[in-house]
C-alpha cells in the first residue's frame, strides 16, 4: 500500500532536486526555515482557536497573542522565500 507524500516531503524533493547537491547548506537551510515555517503555521491555528474560545475578559489578551503569532508567522514565511531564492542562486 503506497502512502501519500507530506509536504515536508515534497519540500525536501524540492530542495534537493532545485541544488543538485551542489550547495548541501542551501538545502539544510531551506528545509530548516521551511520546518519552522510550517510550526509558525500550527501556532497560529492553535492561537486563533484560542482568541476564538476565549472569554470576554481574556479576549483582548488572546487576540495580542493570536496577531503576534501571524507577525511569528509572516517573518518565518520571509525567511523561507528567501532561502528559497538562495536555493538556485548561483555563487559568487
Amino acid at each position: 500500500m503506497s502512502r501519500k507524500r507530506t509536504s515536508a516531503q515534497d519540500a525536501v524533493l524540492v530542495a534537493s532536486d532545485a541544488s543538485e547537491d551542489r550547495f548541501p547548506w542551501r538545502t539544510d537551510q531551506f528545509l530548516e526555515t521551511y520546518v519552522c515555517w510550517r510550526e509558525e503555521c500550527e501556532l497560529v491555528k492553535l492561537a486563533y482557536e484560542s482568541w476564538r474560545g476565549s472569554s470576554a475578559k481574556d479576549q483582548k489578551l488572546a487576540f495580542a497573542a493570536y496577531y503576534a503569532a501571524l507577525d511569528r508567522e509572516q517573518q518565518a514565511a520571509r525567511l523561507l522565500a528567501a532561502a528559497s531564492e538562495r536555493i538556485d542562486a548561483p555563487v559568487g
